[in-house]
Formats: C-alpha cells, sequence, structure tokens
C-alpha cells in the first residue's frame, strides 16, 4: 500500500483524510503531523488507517506522497528541521 503524510494538520487536511478515507478501500495509510494535536487525534481515533506522526520530520521520512496543508505564510519562512 501507499503511505500518504500530512504536514499540516488543520481544518483542510482534516477534510481531506475524511473523504479519502470515506472513499478509500484499504490500499492506503496515512500519517499526520503532531502540530494540530486535536484534529490530528480525532482523525486517528475516527480512522484505523491513520497514525499521528512523532514530528513534521517523521512525516516527511516516511511517507511515499507527502501533502503539505500548510498556510502560504507559514510555507513562505523556510524552517530546519521540520
Amino acid at each position: 500500500g501507499v503511505l500518504l503524510g500530512f504536514v499540516g494538520t488543520g481544518t483542510i487536511a482534516e477534510a481531506i483524510v475524511d473523504g479519502l478515507c470515506a472513499e478509500c478501500s484499504g490500499d492506503i495509510s496515512m500519517i499526520v503531523s503532531p502540530r494540530g494535536a486535536e484534529i490530528a487525534a480525532g482523525l486517528a481515533s475516527r480512522h484505523k488507517s491513520v497514525r499521528i506522526a512523532a514530528s513534521n520530520q517523521d512525516v516527511v521520512d516516511t511517507a511515499d506522497i507527502l501533502v503539505l496543508a500548510i498556510r502560504p505564510q507559514v510555507g513562505d519562512k523556510p524552517r530546519r528541521p521540520f
């Protein structure tokens, strides 16, 4: 299967993950960043295919496909490490 990773766990990421989980056949697993802790916890509790990463860097290092679900102003500021 494919591991889809989300950096940024806000309203948009929540909607995407909920939508994918409603439609996916189980071939896709998802890892979400812990930054939006409340939303991340809700996603992990609602969907068995979702787990919370230890950090944003964990998402980047682990995911097969990466979704940057961050606000533009956050994306404009380079930060290392994630």
